[in-house]
């Protein structure tokens, strides 16, 4: 065995320069940004009697509070939708009608390329980084002293956020795993990236609020524990049974964790999150709230719920109220609040592009080994200072996939770690 802090060097001997580097790493770059006009379904309409103006000074938290210029064309879609939408709430007409508005109006308003905002990158483990990487670190999911060096390459900017769209919720208990030259255990792969994130106070990673936990039986579900920011927010935000937290030695390295619960519609899309859930007395924010949050400064005791609004600073997210089975007491029902997802582009663009800068797994965790043997790295550390960055699969048969509003030939599947970075 050899000990943890040696693991990245017997990598290195071993990969070399066997991670092909293709010509371009793809994706669109950013053409500026601007400040959403997020109405959403009828029933936001009382958020917007709060400001001074319905539609100035309200903006998507994603947005970061940057205003750039929208066409006239692009105004008079949004404000045209907005009035609809407002006049379907008066009237208490919503579902369907209501989504497909939505779903017009995103349609609409997205801009071909899309103005995201320039600071939010997209990493991405694809096809091609398993396909390459499939010699040094086997098949997918690798020992996890190999995602530490990611988080040791985006910490050298060091970005703004890091936020991690994989779940590392069980601890490894592999006996052994071969990483070049070096040997280690599954549990010092899980200490190196401990290790990592621990030294990386820009990490926020995901855990699990899908699964529902046990229901009956005499075994109990495990308390879920985190280090729980002390927001104050009431019952209205949506309580869960359980929360899979990553294994506990990462759970307390990370900064913060997020959720990755979201609500289908009756469509199949995806249109809607809980910008919290809780447990008890106990919240946690969605992963790209949990980022927006970090790279805003915005502390606890600066967000509130307020009626159907959530207050985030200075900034207000109008929430949508519908009635479901409570998911605590069989037989009830209760209210549930969620957040309109303001996606900015579908998955993939009509020329094939993609939306937001993205860079590949490979092509990162190359560098970082390009830099720990004294090379220069493919990739400059510094093409992530100061960056939002979400980590995500996107690779065929491992990625959670939603419906999207963006439904022409196949633009509306989208990954779940560009959803994460819609909010």
């Amino acid at each position: 065995m050899c000990d943890v802090g040696g693991t990245t060097n017997g990598i290195a001997r071993l990969i070399g320069d066997r991670i092909h580097s293709p010509n371009a790493r793809g994706g669109a770059s950013p053409f500026g940004s601007r400040a959403a006009l997020t109405t959403g379904p009828a029933r936001y309409h009382a958020a917007y009697n709060q400001k001074n103006s319905i539609y100035g000074d309200i903006r998507s938290i994603r947005d970061l509070g940057v205003m750039g210029r929208k066409s006239a064309v692009g105004v008079l879609l949004g404000l045209g939708a907005a009035a609809i939408i407002l006049a379907l709430g008066a009237l208490g007409t919503f579902d369907a009608l209501e989504l497909d508005l939505y779903d017009w109006r995103m349609r609409r308003v997205a801009s071909n390329p899309p103005e995201v905002h320039p600071d939010i990158v997209i990493l991405e483990l694809n096809d091609t980084t398993i396909r390459d990487l499939d010699e040094p670190f086997g098949r997918w999911p690798w020992p996890r002293a190999a995602v530490s060096l990611l988080i040791d390459f985006l910490n050298r900017a060091p970005a703004k956020v890091i936020a991690v769209d994989f779940a590392f919720t069980e601890a490894d208990r592999v006996e052994l795993h071969r990483l070049g030259s070096s040997k280690l255990s599954g549990a010092e792969s899980d200490e190196a990236l401990a290790a990592s994130v621990k030294a990386a106070p820009s990490a926020i990673l995901l855990a699990d609020a899908i699964y529902e936990g046990l229901q009956s039986g005499d075994i109990k579900n495990t308390p879920s524990e985190w280090k729980a920011e002390p927001y104050r927010l009431g019952p209205g935000m949506y309580e869960r049974r359980t929360i899979t937290t990553p294994y506990p030695a990462l759970a307390a390295a990370a900064s913060g964790l997020g959720h990755n619960y979201a609500v289908l519609d009756q469509s199949g899309g995806l249109r809607r999150i809980p910008p919290f859930v809780r447990i008890a007395d106990r919240y946690m924010p969605a992963l790209g709230v949990a980022a927006a949050l970090r790279a805003l400064g915005i502390q606890p005791e600066e967000v509130a719920l307020e009626g159907h609004t959530l207050r985030l600073g200075d900034r207000l997210v109008p929430l949508l109220s519908s009635q479901i089975a409570d998911p605590i007491v069989p037989g009830a029902t209760r209210e549930q609040l969620t957040m309109m997802v303001n996606y900015r582009g579908p998955a993939v663009l009509p020329g094939g592009a993609k939306p937001y800068t993205r860079f590949e797994v490979r092509h990162i965790i190359n560098s970082e080994i390009q830099l720990l043997n004294g090379e220069k790295p493919e990739v400059d550390p510094g093409a992530f200072k100061d960056k939002i960055v979400f980590v995500g699969l996107t690779a065929s048969g491992l990625v959670d996939i939603f419906q999207s509003p963006f439904d022409n030939k196949g633009q509306g599947r989208m990954p779940g770690v560009q959803m994460h970075a819609s909010i």
